[in-house]
């Protein structure tokens, strides 16, 4: 049985081969009524994880986010909470890193972002600390807080805000292979976001050469709404009314009135 095979295993110091068959064998508990139970099994499979030599460990780890991290079910709020579970008891920095990627993206799809919020709001800039993450990392870290908010809103904002601000320290917006994709979230969010009147994104160098890239038209939308006039928007919005309605799900008479 699993108990004698995982005796032996420890016995013969094979820590992981020992968590792979652990894993493998816990795949019911994620279809046990009983949550306490399978958030207990699932707390001991992650300690004998951090009890693993490094090369051994992050597979183990991987192997946990894939078991937790499957499909968006009836028991997604209870995988939402394992993948947390893992990133709290995991040591090593780049483990835990994957780990919070894996909970929060999860978290995003399955809808279950509100269990999370309470332990991460407001300490976005500790856990960049803690973890020591690089500026292409930290981005990937607030976009993905971003997308904790169902819909666009001025915290949403915020953490594209400190996203943009970590292109400050490689050569402008253009130095990061992320940049593009991240000024036309930072845009798309404040334009959307019907609790955000204050525009931070030309402080820092993020949108250098922005007008010239993919998303040209909506960098000089956003000029508008900084610095243009009524004139200026009617004009735009007559010459790309389909763009902004159709391309970019823009509601042209709320943009309007903002």
């Amino acid at each position: 049985g699993l108990a004698d095979r995982a005796a032996g295993l420890l016995a013969e110091g094979r820590l992981a081969d020992l968590a792979r068959a652990l894993v493998a064998a816990a795949a019911p508990l994620l279809q046990s009524p009983d949550e306490p139970d399978a958030r207990g099994c699932f707390s001991v499979l992650c300690h004998m994880v951090v009890r693993l030599g490094e090369g051994e460990q992050s597979a183990a780890a991987e192997a946990l986010q894939a078991l937790a991290a499957g499909e968006v079910d009836a028991r997604s709020g209870l995988r939402t909470r394992l993948l947390a579970q893992l990133f709290n008891t995991l040591s090593a920095p780049a483990l835990r890193f994957r780990a919070l990627m894996a909970a929060l993206e999860y978290a995003a799809r399955a809808g279950t972002s509100p269990l999370l919020l309470p332990a991460w709001e407001g300490r976005a800039p500790e856990i960049v600390r803690q973890l020591g993450l690089s500026g292409p990392q930290q981005r990937q870290l607030y976009r993905a807080l971003a997308k904790q908010y169902p819909a666009p809103c001025a915290k949403a904002y915020a953490c594209l805000v400190e996203a943009c601000c970590t292109l400050d320290g490689e050569g402008g917006g253009g130095a990061a292979e992320d940049a593009e994709a991240l000024v036309g979230e930072a845009v798309m969010t404040f334009l959307q976001a019907g609790d955000v009147f204050s525009c931070d994104l030309f402080h820092g160098r993020a949108l250098s050469g922005a007008e010239g890239g993919r998303h040209g038209r909506l960098v000089a939308l956003l000029k508008i709404f900084t610095a243009g006039t009524y004139q200026e928007f009617d004009a735009f919005a007559r010459q790309h009314r389909a763009w902004m309605e159709q391309d970019k799900g823009l509601d042209v008479e709320a943009c309007r009135h903002k």
